[in-house]
């Protein structure tokens, strides 16, 4: 996981909506959780890193730029270089 220096490759990530708590949380999709098959890497405000089902990221809805900004801005923070995806196709 990138640290307080900044990653110098760039992090795919899909910005999403919890069906349940209506919050944004980060998905990573090409960055493994635990090398579990369909488990991927997720960022949330509370909680911070976290594993995220593939299947459950594919039925949440895409979160809006002011939705996700603050997390947005959270993770460039950390250290992170993102590239941020507007589509659920690299799910």
């Amino acid at each position: 996981m990138p640290t307080a220096k900044t990653d110098t490759d760039t992090t795919k990530v899909v910005f999403l909506i919890d069906d349940e708590t209506l919050t944004p949380f980060a998905y990573f999709p090409d960055l493994e959780y635990n090398d579990q098959a369909n488990i991927k890497t997720g960022y949330a405000h509370i909680g911070q890193h976290t594993a995220v089902h593939k299947y459950y990221a594919m039925n949440c809805k895409l979160a809006t730029e002011a939705e996700y900004n603050e997390l947005k801005e959270e993770l460039l923070s950390l250290g992170y270089n993102l590239d941020i995806q507007k589509s659920k196709r690299c799910i």
